[in-house]
């Protein structure tokens, strides 16, 4: 048994990888770059063609699909090649007879504030408010097909809002951190009173770990972070964990947040997987202060 994974240079690929190799694991990487094939390389080409991807599961195999862009497109043929790649793999994975699937889904299903928090069940008469989160409610309705027609066992994790080290991007924390880091000052816009759910990228990886070990006939299944917080709460904790003496300056304290407020029951994770998060948001953000030291190279503002 191997594990096989997509999207296993990104944000949660890399915190994946670690445990891993702290488990002794035999994993691979898929890449659509071509790789060094030596003894040190987990890294394997592939075009994720089914053909491609049959050539490389193996029975017995658990495949780990956290490839898929993160961030919000206008525009649902952006999202063509990611379905598309979801069928491929749960078509090679019922061919090779691969023990399960485990797929990255997103807290972004959700969208009627009013059952907050939000339970596995609350997107069955709903409808997710952008492309990205009907793309991954799609998938996760693609993988109960091939879980029923198929007898293929695949669990969905719809993991909350994920930080982690180095992100080269412009999100928010992201931002917030490299300021911190860097010693400047943190601006919140709007009237900030709003909490949202954040997931340390750690817990994330546990979680599919977890899903890993147990035999479970659930679907899908929340991942929750261990707090929710406003992005004033976000600034303030991640001053505090980076030591930086900037003040955090407020702008239109009177207009509404433009996001509405986001978090999840993790009740179910827990009593199937045993999975709970484990590390505080304060916590995070000194283990990620710590990582950034460690960088070699100089840090930006922005991306």
């Amino acid at each position: 048994m191997a594990f096989r994974i997509t999207g296993g240079t990104g944000l949660l690929g890399r915190y994946f990888t670690e445990l891993l190799e702290e488990h002794h694991e035999d994993y691979t990487i898929l890449s659509r770059q071509a790789a060094h094939l030596d003894q040190q390389s987990k890294r394997i080409q592939t075009d994720y063609s089914q053909a491609s991807l049959e050539m490389i599961f193996q029975e017995g195999d658990i495949i780990v699909h956290l490839a898929g862009g993160r961030g919000p497109k206008k525009e649902i043929s952006a999202y063509t090649s990611e379905l598309q790649l979801a069928q491929n793999i749960f078509d090679a994975a019922a061919a090779k007879k691969c023990k399960k699937v485990i797929v990255a889904s997103s807290i972004s299903v959700y969208s009627e504030t009013e059952t907050l928090p939000w339970q596995e069940r609350d997107t069955v008469e709903t409808i997710p408010k952008s492309l990205y989160g009907l793309n991954k409610r799609y998938i996760e309705m693609l993988a109960e097909y091939y879980t029923v027609h198929f007898g293929l066992d695949i669990t969905c994790l719809r993991f909350s809002h994920l930080f982690g080290a180095n992100e080269q991007n412009n999100y928010m924390i992201n931002y917030f951190m490299r300021l911190a880091y860097l010693n400047q000052p943190l601006t919140v816009m709007g009237a900030s009173n709003v909490k949202r759910e954040f997931l340390y990228a750690k817990d994330a990886a546990q979680a599919i770990w977890q899903a890993s070990q147990y035999e479970t006939k659930a679907l899908i299944l929340n991942v929750k972070g261990s707090e929710t917080l406003t992005n004033l709460e976000v600034a303030e904790q991640i001053n505090r964990a980076f030591a930086n003496q900037a003040p955090i300056e407020r702008k239109d304290e009177d207009v509404k947040d433009f996001f509405a407020p986001s978090y999840m029951d993790g009740a179910r994770a827990e009593a199937t997987i045993a999975y709970a998060p484990q590390y505080a948001f304060g916590e995070a953000l000194q283990e990620i202060y710590h990582e950034m030291e460690l960088l070699d190279d100089e840090i930006p503002e922005k991306y």
